[in-house]
């Protein structure tokens, strides 16, 4: 797949200034290790709790929906990145990501289609086109 953009400029390790629900930063830290190392559904577990309890911080939105789409659970980062975009609407790496997912999630329906539709029809080589082309774009379903 088209890999999901990160935030590599974070530095989420300087010190902050103890501020009322502060975000536990160990967490943050171990969120963005474990999703380094590949380990998607563990650090996708730190970022939805962070995300529950912080929920005003685009950048866990944005970690979260980089794990679901790395997990294939496009409906699920669709939700993570939309609400980084309520956040900060402005970020095009949002932007970018979201529509990978939405990408991916085309993909898979005119997979679906092309399964369904009778052999010969138009939309089913239509729907085969259109799976191929983003494929291109996307990758393969895990």
């Amino acid at each position: 797949m088209v890999g999901c953009i990160t935030l590599p400029g974070v530095d989420t390790t300087q010190a902050r200034s103890p501020a009322p629900n502060s975000p536990p930063w160990e967490m943050v830290n171990l969120a963005d290790s474990l999703y380094a190392q590949g380990q998607y559904k563990q650090a996708q577990a730190i970022l939805s709790e962070l995300t529950q309890n912080h929920p005003g911080h685009a950048y866990f939105w944005f970690r979260l929906g980089n794990c679901e789409t790395q997990l294939a659970r496009y409906p699920a980062a669709i939700r993570a990145y939309e609400q980084a975009l309520q956040i900060d609407p402005n970020d095009g790496r949002f932007s970018y990501n979201l529509a990978v997912a939405h990408s991916a999630t085309a993909r898979d329906a005119f997979a679906l289609a092309k399964r369904q539709l009778a052999v010969g029809s138009s939309l089913r080589k239509d729907a085969e086109q259109y799976r191929r082309l983003l494929e291109v774009a996307v990758g393969k379903r895990p």
